[in-house]
């Protein structure tokens, strides 16, 4: 289902079983047992020499497809998505080209735990109780 990101309740996910438990510095965290996946859709504006974001999706298990259009409406559902997430849980999404993406997410939304290759070519990183990763 196609989801708007003002309209979806991300309720759900604090019901949801725990996946694994991994030690993390000293302190056990549980992933909850949801696969997510976010993409961003992006075009060029040649005079300015820039990229810009016109569509971001983000799928939340195999049920809910949620998009948006601006960086305040991710940012929303972001937020609401902490929220429902139990402490000491993590939830994970995938992106491909984790790179690119990280390029746009870094200025939107704190990140931490950050795991690269090389510059610029970022595996994983954390950003509250949401770990992204390649």
């Amino acid at each position: 289902m196609i989801v708007n990101a003002e309209e979806f309740d991300p309720g759900f996910l604090s019901d949801l079983q725990t996946q694994k438990r991994r030690h993390h510095r000293r302190t056990k965290l549980n992933y909850l047992d949801i696969v997510t996946a976010f993409d961003i859709e992006t075009t060029n504006i040649p005079d300015l020499r820039q990229s810009v974001m016109y569509i971001w999706q983000w799928q939340i298990g195999p049920d809910y497809t949620v998009i948006g259009r601006t960086w305040d409406s991710f940012r929303d559902l972001y937020n609401r998505i902490l929220e429902a997430v139990p402490d000491k849980c993590r939830i994970v999404c995938y992106i491909h080209n984790f790179s690119f993406e990280f390029q746009f997410l870094k200025s939107i939304i704190p990140m931490s735990d950050i795991m690269a290759l090389d510059q610029r070519k970022v595996l994983k990183a954390v950003s509250g109780k949401i770990e992204f990763r390649c």
